[in-house]
């Protein structure tokens, strides 16, 4: 059956929800992306984060990701990663190359490619973080040629952003 948890927010996740996550580190602050390529649903944001990384590991408990993309200059001794590989149920590590999001305007032609003058609200307005964690996610669909029929139809929902 299908596993409600209430999260800190009051919002129930679902469990049997397949969540990819995408996350871009800069410091102590995060940009973040998950998705569930089920329901094309994107939930993006940002957020600082303190020394232990608590918010983090809330997001990677409360998404419960199956896959995590980051940036390829993030080892695998990243606490990040090594917070995700410790969870109850690893996600899939996955690795993009820096250079494909590396473009100063990368982010901006692509939603122009796809969406033309339409982008969507919740993508308008987006800091440098969550903007990168949506880059790693598009570069990722795109190496799996998956970008072109799910991003013109997903639904984007801007969570929060601390700059």
């Amino acid at each position: 059956g299908t596993h409600f948890n209430m999260s800190a927010e009051g919002s129930a996740i679902d469990y049997d929800t397949k969540y990819v996550l995408s996350f871009f580190q800069q410091g102590n602050s995060f940009g973040y992306c998950y998705f569930d390529m089920s329901t094309l649903k994107f939930y993006l944001g940002s957020f600082e984060d303190d020394f232990t990384l608590k918010r983090f590991r809330t997001l990677s408990m409360t998404t419960r990701p199956i896959e995590a993309i980051c940036l390829s200059s993030v080892g695998q001794k990243d606490e990040a990663v090594g917070i995700l590989r410790n969870s109850q149920t690893p996600p899939a590590m996955s690795y993009i190359s820096q250079e494909l999001v590396a473009g100063k305007n990368f982010l901006k032609d692509e939603l122009e490619k796809t969406f033309g003058e339409k982008t969507p609200k919740a993508l308008e307005n987006l800091n440098s973080l969550s903007s990168k964690a949506l880059s790693i996610a598009i570069v990722y669909l795109k190496q799996l040629l998956l970008a072109e029929t799910s991003i013109p139809v997903a639904e984007f929902f801007h969570q929060n952003d601390q700059d």
